[in-house]
């Protein structure tokens, strides 16, 4: 191969080079400014997003409650945690737990409440509750739900279209339209 055929060879691959670097570079900045502003976007939103949380909330020293999600959405403005697919663990003495299932869930971080809704499922070792929205009152440790609830044990089941649950005294009061059905094994 001749001398002239050889340098214009050369000049040709180093053009073909620097034409795929600078390709590659414009790609890279397009993609990243693309990404900067979904990000910019979502930090507008959002301030914290992930995904499978565990959270435990504590009242001098004590375990009161803890929650497991599949994913968590931190709302910076409002002070509140989004839960999808949430599962919460009330501890309420040394040996008895309460727990609650539901689709979704909203955290107050300011108050530790909790405001369940979807499939809202509570389950207890003498209990098992059914509702549409719960709320938790984390102060009082109260739960309270104005939807229609459905209570079921061994021994008894009750509907009713409100109730509230404390979960220090273990007293549960049914209002609006009330129905239940007890069974001979029913004591006090």
């Amino acid at each position: 191969m001749n001398r002239k055929k050889m340098t214009f060879l050369l000049a040709f691959i180093i053009l073909l080079i620097v034409s795929a670097i600078s390709a590659v570079f414009i790609n890279y900045r397009k993609m990243m400014t693309r990404g900067e502003a979904q990000l910019a976007k979502l930090s507008e939103d959002v301030s914290i997003s992930i995904g499978t949380v565990h959270h435990t909330a504590t009242r001098d020293g004590v375990t009161e409650w803890q929650v497991d999600a599949k994913s968590a959405e931190y709302i910076p403005g409002k002070q509140e945690v989004l839960f999808k697919d949430l599962n919460a663990v009330f501890f309420v003495d040394n040996d008895r737990k309460v727990t609650l299932f539901a689709d979704q869930g909203i955290l107050k971080k300011d108050t530790n409440d909790i405001e369940v809704s979807g499939n809202v499922l509570v389950i207890d070792d003498m209990f098992q509750l059914k509702t549409s929205r719960l709320v938790y009152e984390h102060q009082s440790r109260i739960m309270i739900t104005s939807t229609r609830v459905e209570v079921k044990s061994a021994s008894w089941n009750l509907e009713a279209d409100s109730m509230r649950l404390d979960l220090n005294t273990r007293k549960t009061r049914f209002e609006g339209k009330v129905k239940g059905i007890f069974s001979e094994r029913f004591s006090l």
